[in-house]
């Protein structure tokens, strides 16, 4: 069973099963940052963005060699690539997950913003809810991260 939305996005917690590092990168305000996002930003469609992510995995101080490979197969794998996730106002829905053959719906809210970073609260249906860490890098592109876990880049498909 999976415990939340960041390992349901794309799993970074199944890799430090295998024996990876898992310390977690510390979000940055990005104070020269010229747009502040907001909550109607984040409605559309988005992808995993393999190359960001295994960019950003791998610019981590502690990060062993043997996870940044391992991220790599799985991030860019077909399956992976399927992955979709859709926010509406206040609604998520994940499809094409790996071994998943029904959508993921979930509530989302903003628990808090500073800048560019937000803390999101996540509820699965029938399921206790989840604070998410995340960071956006542009109008397109966010990182989430959740405790105990790697960030995942994201990018907006439409």
């Amino acid at each position: 069973m999976m415990k939340s939305i960041v390992p349901l996005l794309m799993l970074p917690a199944a890799l430090s099963l295998l024996g990876c590092n898992g310390d977690d990168p510390t979000p940055q305000k990005d104070p020269s940052a010229k747009w502040e996002p907001k909550e109607s930003d984040l409605k559309g469609t988005w992808k995993i963005d393999a190359k960001a992510t295994i960019d950003l995995i791998s610019k981590e101080p502690s990060v062993e060699p043997g996870y940044v490979r391992l991220a790599k197969e799985f991030f860019e794998s077909p399956e992976v690539a399927k992955a979709e996730m859709r926010f509406g106002k206040g609604t998520m829905t994940i499809t094409n997950l790996p071994g998943r053959t029904e959508p993921i719906e979930a509530t989302w809210k903003v628990l808090s913003k500073d800048g560019n970073l937000w803390t999101l609260e996540t509820t699965e249906k029938g399921k206790e809810p989840e604070r998410v860490l995340f960071t956006w890098i542009d109008r397109n592109h966010f990182s989430v991260v959740e405790e105990g876990s790697k960030p995942v880049v994201v990018v907006r498909t439409n």
